[in-house]
């Protein structure tokens, strides 16, 4: 009954690789943008930054009271 236990996790762990090589390959060719694709996330960002900047321009932060 080990022996079998120990082929099964033996067999199962020989075959994992292939697995985690294709699993790669596909992360790897999805994750390519195309340069007007980066430009456009570049646009999007900087109006995002410029909308927080504009919000925390009103945000007022009062003076600390000085400890006695």
């Amino acid at each position: 009954m080990k022996y079998l236990i120990l082929l099964l996790l033996l067999a199962s762990c020989a075959k994992s690789p292939d697995i985690i090589d294709k699993l790669w390959e596909k992360i790897n060719t999805s994750e390519t943008i195309s340069k007007s694709d980066e430009k456009i996330i570049n646009q999007a960002q900087q109006k995002e930054w410029e909308e927080v900047d504009e919000d925390t321009e009103k945000v007022i932060v009062p003076k600390k009271k000085p400890v006695n």
